[in-house]
């Protein structure tokens, strides 16, 4: 015990230190050492008439020693891209640390406090409680673009219908719009006028955008470019259908609510007659805890309730 909690002592130190580290490169250096540096880059790359990549490589905000760890390539990528996905300003690596960190420290301070399982189970929650975070983030966000995106459409369309070009339309809803319709736009339009192709800079902006809806867009309006045809009208009735499955989903939720509600109480309805029998009881439960047949119950128990929660959240959620 005392070599492993040596070992977690020393793990806390390191990331410690090299956060500490890498937050000083980050925040110490001045704006003129940045230019400094951007400008060696450009003429090592040839200078301005060698047409330097426009595309900023991602270093992974100076933590770039996760990726010389072996397979650690393509999640950290997937990983850049939900924090881009969430609207982040952080990099996954930054994140990763301070997070690992946390959840070391967490380890090491209840550990003397209440024991070597409880101590592994609260630093394991403090470890994930940031990417769970993160998650839920980039839902909500998602979500928000969806709910934009009718209005979106409707405003390019219009636009189209004055005689405006395409891009000229996207302008507008990244001016007008707040984030993350505007900011995602804005990206696009800013590879395009940097010469990056619209084709290119619509299927990045499908990457960035965890949007079903978004990818029926990009795919009518490069047929459109192909072959021609009325694009205001197609986005319009793009903008209507999109419209038309939010009031579909609307009553479906209406209809499935006496579902959910039932199984939020089926769900709470054991933990409500525990917490019950011991206020009423405090002794009566105390056998089934500290006989091993008990734990085992209360174990079984658990994953039953866990398999009864994920069937009947596979059953009233319904998608549309």
């Amino acid at each position: 015990m005392n070599t492993f909690i040596a070992l977690i002592c020393a793990v806390s130190g390191f990331f410690l230190v090299h956060g500490a580290w890498s937050l000083v490169k980050i925040y110490g250096r001045g704006d003129r050492r940045t230019v400094q540096q951007r400008l060696a880059l450009l003429k090592e790359e040839g200078g301005f008439g060698g047409l330097p990549s426009i595309l900023r490589k991602d270093a992974f905000n100076k933590l770039n020693w996760f990726s010389t760890f072996p397979s650690t390539g393509s999640w950290m990528k997937r990983l850049d891209l939900l924090f881009q996905q969430a609207g982040v300003s952080y990099k996954p690596a930054t994140f990763i640390s301070i997070s690992v960190l946390a959840g070391v420290v967490c380890f090491y301070i209840t550990s003397f406090l209440l024991g070597f399982l409880t101590a592994s189970l609260f630093g394991l929650i403090v470890l994930v409680m940031p990417i769970v975070w993160i998650i839920r983030k980039k839902a909500s966000r998602m979500e928000k673009f969806q709910v934009q995106l009718p209005e979106g459409l409707d405003l390019i369309a219009r636009s189209l219908r004055a005689g405006h070009t395409f891009l000229n339309g996207m302008r507008m809803v990244a001016e007008e719009f707040e984030d993350p319709i505007g900011i995602e736009f804005g990206k696009t339009l800013d590879e395009i006028n940097f010469g990056v192709s619209m084709e290119v800079a619509l299927e990045k902006l499908v990457e960035r955008v965890d949007c079903m809806d978004l990818k029926f867009f990009i795919i009518c309006v490069n047929i459109q470019r192909e072959t021609g045809g009325n694009l205001a009208e197609i986005i319009a009735n793009i903008a209507h259908i999109i419209r038309e499955r939010f009031k579909l989903k609307g009553r479906i939720q209406v209809l499935s609510a006496e579902g959910r509600l039932s199984a939020l109480i089926l769900i709470l309805l054991p933990f409500g007659v525990v917490v019950l029998f011991n206020t009423m009881n405090p002794g009566y439960l105390q056998e089934l805890i500290d006989h091993p047949l008990g734990n085992k119950i209360i174990a079984g128990t658990l994953a039953f309730m866990a398999v009864g929660i994920v069937v009947i959240k596979k059953m009233v959620a319904i998608k549309v």
